[in-house]
């Protein structure tokens, strides 16, 4: 069950704040699980750095090419990285949970 849902039903409207908290911890869970070190969004990119210490699995760059095509920047070198486009400030974090989830998938 959804952390925000069993809030709710606990403590009734759960504020955005509170909402934005548990999205930020939602992300920073699945970066560790993809081997994601830094999320930084500037001039409309959302970029995600891996680990320069431990290389990324192959499999991951080919899913986010498939789901993203070539609206996503990939650079598989030594500072692996990937951007993707985002329109509005206020989709970041939504986009992020999408690519996280695209790439775990």
């Amino acid at each position: 069950r959804d952390v925000t849902d069993e809030l709710n039903d606990r403590f009734g409207q759960v504020p955005q704040e509170t909402k934005s908290l548990i999205n930020v911890a939602l992300i920073k869970s699945k970066c560790m699980d993809a081997g994601i070190s830094r999320v930084s969004y500037f001039g409309g990119k959302l970029t995600f750095a891996f680990d320069e210490n431990k290389a990324p699995d192959p499999e991951i760059f080919k899913k986010i090419s498939e789901a993203y095509g070539n609206t996503a920047v990939i650079n598989m070198g030594k500072k692996p990285f990937v951007k993707i486009g985002v329109k509005k400030v206020s989709d970041v974090v939504d986009s992020a949970i999408s690519f996280l989830n695209t790439t775990l998938a």
